[in-house]
């Protein structure tokens, strides 16, 4: 037990202050943003910041805290705080459909050094740990999927290994023949590394936002070009159509990869002897965007899945995303490079005509910006 309190002495009015002597200090509490509870040894609130009452709806001096937060962990460690522990640390989950996790700090002290029990007061301090622990979850979740997409190939180049080193040792025929799937599996677990560092450095860059200025043309033009062989063997041609002399401000070669991704998808997932339609014109809801819109003419994708593209690994049908070479990152790095760009992706599909990603970027709004 806290037998001097790391307050000041208690002021007379216990159902209005915090009972510190230093009104700069009553103020500085009283705007923390985290939660503070003053209650007695019973639990009764004396006084509480205004985060608190936000954060603990019905929460008023006179009410009794332990009451309203009703959960045995936190009667516990009050008891114990009060019953000479002195500090107490519990973890909760609060609220319903949007439950929260929260880390409440329990300190009882007293300005009499002689106080017997009765006239402890405890401090109660609220930290919310929702965010923190959803992005544990997230990099748990990302681990745990980044395993499972290394652990497939690799299990496959194993039991090649093993059967070309035991039954198959010396059938030429086969060894031709695993050599062959072994070789695709080593290039599938070189592009998802080469996607994970690629997000994983981009995600180091989001904080630093880009400031030079690049003509779309020069961007969009030579990812097309590289990629016009590749839509030929599936009978795929290109055409573009607004103003391509349209300026943008960014990074050329993350904007290089964001159209990269986006027009091969569109060839990878298009209808063979198809037409993908590229348009580049002013974002028409917002003066400060411009759009290159990538259409395509292909089965299309659910409405339940369009909200979840960008997410990590998440595919619409994993087994044609692997057959045809996807890692199921593409558009998580496309989302995390706008994100760094002050861009946004905008995602529309209609089942059995086609899909439209419209990437919307930053442009210059004067003549001063745009000579640079």
């Amino acid at each position: 037990m806290l037998t001097q309190s790391p307050l000041a002495p208690m002021t007379t009015d216990m159902t209005t202050e915090l009972p510190v002597k230093s009104r700069e200090l009553q103020t500085v509490l009283a705007h923390l943003p985290d939660p503070l509870i003053h209650t007695d040894s019973q639990g009764t609130v004396v006084w509480h910041n205004p985060s608190a009452s936000q954060f603990f709806t019905g929460l008023e001096s006179g009410r009794n805290a332990l009451e309203l937060i009703d959960l045995p962990e936190v009667r516990q460690a009050f008891e114990q705080a009060i019953g000479g522990d002195g500090q107490q640390a519990v973890d909760i989950k609060w609220g319903g459909l949007k439950r929260r996790y929260l880390n409440i700090r329990l300190v009882s002290f007293s300005a009499d050094r002689t106080a017997d029990t009765s006239e402890l007061q405890v401090l109660w301090s609220v930290h919310d740990m929702t965010a923190q622990r959803q992005l544990d979850k997230t990099r748990t979740d990302f681990v745990a999927a980044a395993s499972h997409e290394l652990r497939t190939p690799l299990a496959s180049l194993m039991g090649f290994v093993e059967t070309l080193q035991g039954p198959a040792k010396d059938d030429e025929e086969a060894r031709e023949q695993f050599l062959g799937i072994m070789a695709e599996q080593a290039r599938r677990m070189s592009r998802l590394i080469d996607d994970l560092l690629s997000l994983s450095k981009i995600e180091m860059e989001e904080g630093d936002s880009p400031n030079t200025i690049v003509r779309l043309e020069d961007v969009v033009f030579p990812v097309a070009d590289s990629l016009t062989l590749t839509a030929k063997e599936r009978g795929i041609r290109f055409v573009f159509e607004g103003d391509w002399k349209a300026q943008v401000i960014g990074d050329k070669d993350q904007l290089g990869q964001v159209f990269s991704n986006l027009i091969e998808n569109a060839i990878k997932y298009g209808h063979p002897d198809s037409t993908i339609t590229i348009i580049s014109r002013p974002y028409a809801d917002d003066p400060h965007l411009h759009s290159v819109a990538i259409c395509d003419q292909s089965p299309g994708i659910a409405p339940k899945h369009l909200s979840r593209l960008t997410e990590r690994f998440y595919r619409v049908d994993k087994a044609r995303s692997r057959q045809i070479g996807g890692t199921g990152l593409g558009l998580a790095i496309v989302k995390h490079i706008l994100y760094r760009h002050g861009g946004r992706l905008l995602i529309s599909s209609e089942q059995d005509v086609g899909s439209v990603f419209d990437v919307l970027l930053p442009h210059p709004l004067n003549e001063t910006q745009a000579a640079l």
